[in-house]
């Protein structure tokens, strides 16, 4: 099982998965990334002048889901279904008063996201208790609310934001798994 949603950070991921049937199994994938920027600002008029500040994204996922085999031989394929929880927080050092960013995709802002993602998975046993699998999400639906700030916290309230996906498309992902 992979995660809903494209990563351009370095992810970090723990998946579990428990046999509950002979070709069944539960699946828990918990991920996370953390990544720090410099984030282009248009600089104020009075000195000292700075192009950029720091910015700064953390995001973690939840997925819970069932794989089902329904092919087994020199390689296992399963098809399989999952709910997927996911947060998104964005900072960034504050602006002085004179300064605003280049891009409003930069705004400070809290995302969260539920959703379902189904898929097809192909596994090959490397040697005993090591195997590789090719996993691909092939459909998705999510609903998503985001919260986002008013620029140095000048006037009115911070904006939501809610986005509903409905998807059709392949999102490969290559992992290693160790049995033990």
């Amino acid at each position: 099982m992979s995660l809903l949603g494209a990563v351009s950070t370095p992810t970090y991921a723990v998946a579990f998965e428990r046999r509950v049937g002979p070709r069944t199994w539960l699946g828990l994938n918990a991920s996370g990334s953390y990544e720090t920027r410099e984030l282009p600002i248009i600089p104020a008029d009075e000195p000292p002048v700075r192009p950029s500040v720091q910015g700064r994204t953390l995001s973690g996922s939840f997925l819970l889901g069932m794989r089902h085999e329904i092919a087994h031989g020199l390689v296992d394929v399963s098809i399989f279904a999952a709910g997927v929880i996911s947060a998104q927080r964005i900072r960034q050092d504050s602006l002085r008063s004179s300064e605003s960013f280049v891009s409003y995709q930069y705004l400070p802002s809290n995302t969260r996201t539920v959703g379902l993602v189904a898929g097809l998975t192909v596994e090959r046993e490397l040697v005993e208790a090591l195997a590789l699998r090719l996993s691909l999400d092939m459909a998705s639906v999510s609903f998503s609310r985001a919260t986002i700030e008013t620029m140095n916290g000048i006037g009115g309230s911070p904006a939501s934001l809610s986005s509903r996906r409905f998807g059709i498309a392949i999102r490969p992902g290559l992992k290693l798994h160790f049995y033990f």
